[in-house]
């Protein structure tokens, strides 16, 4: 099926409806992972979302098919990295929805929203039992770099794109 052909778009994320549409799909995606993210205190971010994705330094980017969402990613600053810098997180596309190009296309519209807000640098972490984030990431242009955060899993992988 052609991604172009589809009636849906990709929308940033205002007011409770979205957040509670955003806990919904970043719960689904914490169940997929099925890891124990403690360490990144996600229980306290799902409860106060947009949290460190508020606006206008960050934003949650939702993708939407027939007015349902079925795709999300989210944008934090990174201060501690420069003012230039910024996160990448929780990219998740609902089952049914893989395999059209919406996790490409959420990337890409993230990096827009970027380099709007002035950031030159974006990094990201995941997996490496990740095969189609990994493989996604590179073809965007994403490079391995050093870590940049704490993250205690063995397989973590970092990347960074200049925007």
């Amino acid at each position: 099926m052609d991604l172009n052909a589809l009636d849906w778009q990709i929308r940033r994320a205002f007011g409770p409806s979205d957040m509670a549409m955003a806990r919904r799909l970043f719960a689904a995606y914490l169940r997929e992972l099925d890891l124990d993210l403690s360490f990144q205190d996600i229980d306290r971010e799902l409860e106060t979302l947009p949290g460190p994705y508020a606006e206008p330094q960050g934003t949650i980017l939702l993708a939407e098919f027939e007015t349902q969402a079925v795709g999300i990613v989210a944008l934090k600053a990174l201060p501690a990295l420069g003012d230039g810098v910024c996160e990448m997180k929780r990219l998740f596309i609902g089952p049914s929805r893989r395999g059209l190009g919406l996790s490409a296309a959420l990337c890409r519209a993230l990096e827009d929203e970027a380099r709007a807000r002035g950031y030159r640098l974006m990094k990201l972490d995941t997996l490496a039992r990740l095969d189609a984030a990994n493989r996604l990431y590179r073809k965007l242009g994403y490079q391995p770099c050093a870590p940049y955060n704490h993250n205690p899993f063995d397989d973590v992988r970092y990347f960074e794109k200049i925007l």
